[in-house]
C-alpha cells in the first residue's frame, strides 16, 4: 500500500476492514464496516471515510459488492484481483524461498541476532 501512494486513512481502513474479513467460498475476501462505527472508532468524520473508501475503490484495494442500508455496513471485496491461496505445504527438508522482485531471502549473519555478547 506504502507503494501505492496510499495515506494513512487508507491504511487504517483497511486494518479496520482486515478485522472483520471473512472468506469467500470462491476464493478471495469479503469485509463490511458500518459506516458510523468506523468513524466513531477511528474519530474521524463521515466525508473522511467516503474519501477514503472512495480512493481505496480507485487504486483498486476494494470493490463494491453490497451498499449500506438500514444501518448495516457496505460490503467489499478486499484487494481483488490478488488470488488467495492457502499456504503450500512444507515438505520434509524442503525450504521454499521466496520469490519476485521485492521478495529476497535474507539471512542474519551469525553472532547478530540481537543477543548481547
Amino acid at each position: 500500500m506504502a507503494r501505492a501512494g496510499c495515506s494513512a486513512s487508507e491504511v487504517l481502513t483497511v486494518a479496520a476492514l482486515c478485522g472483520r474479513m471473512r472468506p469467500e467460498p470462491g476464493g478471495g475476501w469479503v469485509a463490511g464496516y458500518p459506516a458510523a462505527e468506523l468513524c466513531e472508532r477511528l474519530g474521524w468524520g463521515e466525508r473522511r471515510r467516503v474519501q477514503a473508501v472512495a480512493r481505496l475503490k480507485g487504486r483498486g484495494f476494494l470493490e463494491p459488492i453490497g451498499y449500506a442500508h438500514k444501518g448495516r455496513a457496505a460490503e467489499y471485496r478486499m484487494f481483488p484481483g490478488i488470488p488467495y491461496r492457502f499456504p503450500a505445504k512444507r515438505h520434509e527438508g524442503s525450504d521454499p524461498q521466496p520469490t519476485g522482485r521485492d521478495l529476497k531471502p535474507w539471512r542474519l549473519p551469525e553472532g547478530e541476532r540481537g543477543r548481547d555478547p
